[in-house]
């Protein structure tokens, strides 16, 4: 889907400054960097906030060179701001920006959607294999408790 995306720039928010984002989703965000396309970080924070985390997110983002940084929280901005050409010490994403934002003009294939949001969100764990290229995900009934 990603090569639907015809855009100058692509925006991320959330807790996306951790290990999990890096490994899931920084594939993709290498394709759009290869393309010239624009990275804005926007309300983004970390999990744990540990060197670790803030070590490897900092490698990561010296290698993607966002336009753009703005944190949630003040933890954040000192962690990152001097990895993006443009950093602010901002505020969480719980904020609405649809009257300054044109979405991005799609052409994707032919696809089904499905939505299931009358359930209640199930619990997830990452689990990580013997085989550092691979883990898989253990998502549980919602009525389940999560695995041990």
């Amino acid at each position: 889907m990603i090569n639907a995306v015809d855009s100058d720039y692509v925006v991320f928010s959330d807790m996306a400054l951790r290990e999990q984002f890096i490994r899931f989703f920084g594939p993709i965000f290498f394709r759009l960097k290869g393309r010239e396309v624009g990275i804005l970080i926007n309300g983004a924070g970390g999990e744990t906030y540990s060197p670790r985390e803030i070590s490897d997110f900092r490698k990561f983002l010296k290698a993607m060179d966002p336009y753009a940084f703005i944190s949630r929280d003040e933890q954040s901005f000192k962690n990152y701001e001097d990895l993006a050409q443009y950093s602010h010490d901002g505020v969480d994403c719980e904020f609405f920006i649809s009257d300054y934002f044109t979405p991005a003009k799609l052409t994707p294939p032919k696809y089904i959607v499905l939505n299931f949001d009358s359930q209640p969100r199930a619990q997830t764990e990452y689990r990580q294999t013997n085989n550092k290229n691979t883990s898989f995900l253990l998502a549980p009934m919602a009525s389940q408790s999560p695995p041990q």
